[in-house]
């Protein structure tokens, strides 16, 4: 009996040991989970005038990915990727051919943007939360 006592300890601090090995151990960290990574910003639909459609009221996949990653951003360089891949799966939106459009480093230039209604807030914040834990080496903390 002593001997399966012995045996299994000795089982219990080799897994422990290989457990360690595989598994790199991390400092624990005793401050409050709340009180850090604030976020308070808003969504709010934006107005434009358009020849076909009149007065239209629309999300943006930026917009909508700011507030669904509580504050994150796309760099310039993702942002085509990051586009194609909501459009492809929410297809019901209206291209705005030439919107002024602010880079992340501040160049101004006119680039088509996809209009959403606010009805597609889910699957479009769907889309950009999927996108952003595919690809977290390709989001920023603003």
């Amino acid at each position: 009996a002593s001997n399966a006592a012995s045996n299994a300890a000795s089982n219990t601090a080799s897994n422990a040991a290989s457990n360690t090995e595989s598994h790199p151990e991390y400092e624990v960290i005793n401050e409050p989970l709340y009180d850090r990574n604030y976020y308070r910003g808003t969504l709010e639909t934006r107005k434009t005038r358009d020849n076909t459609y009149g007065t239209l009221e629309y999300i943006t996949i930026m917009d909508v990915f700011d507030y669904a990653t509580l504050g994150h951003i796309v760099p310039d360089r993702y942002l085509e990727q990051l586009t194609k891949y909501v459009t492809d799966n929410v297809s019901e939106f209206i291209m705005q051919d030439n919107m002024i459009h602010t880079t992340f480093r501040g160049t101004v230039y006119k680039r088509p943007v996809p209009m959403y209604s606010w009805e597609h807030y889910g699957q479009v914040a769907l889309r950009c939360l999927e996108w952003a834990l595919s690809n977290p080496e390709k989001i920023a903390r603003a």
